[in-house]
C-alpha cells in the first residue's frame, strides 16, 4: 500500500489568505495548516500511523488562489525544503564521524 497525501492550496472564507487542506487518502482524515510550519508538522503527524513513511503527496489547488499567494504557498515549500535537505546532511555528516 501505498501512503499517498492530497494536499489543496485554498482560500479562507475572507479571501484574504491561503491555507492547505491536507487529505489523507487511504483513511479521508483532513488537517487544515495555515502556515507552512504547521503542515509540515501535520504532515509528519499523519504519517506517523504509517510508520512515518509516505510516499507521495498529490498538490492542487482551487481556482480562486490568486498566482500571488501561490508563489507565497511555493517559496514556503521550497524553504522547508531546504531546511530538511540540511538537516538530512547535517545527520549524515555527524554519522561519518562516528
Amino acid at each position: 500500500m501505498e501512503v499517498i497525501f492530497d494536499a489543496t492550496i485554498k482560500m479562507n472564507k475572507n479571501q484574504t489568505d491561503w491555507y492547505i487542506e491536507l487529505e489523507d487518502s487511504e483513511t479521508g482524515d483532513i488537517e487544515n495548516c495555515e502556515t507552512i510550519d504547521i503542515f509540515e508538522k501535520k504532515l509528519e503527524d499523519m504519517s506517523e500511523k504509517y510508520t512515518g513513511r509516505l510516499d507521495e503527496v498529490r498538490w492542487s489547488k482551487d481556482e480562486d488562489v490568486s498566482p500571488f499567494y501561490l508563489n507565497e504557498v511555493r517559496l514556503g515549500l521550497m524553504a522547508m525544503e531546504e531546511q530538511i535537505n540540511k538537516e538530512k546532511e547535517d545527520i549524515e555528516a555527524h554519522n561519518a564521524k562516528l
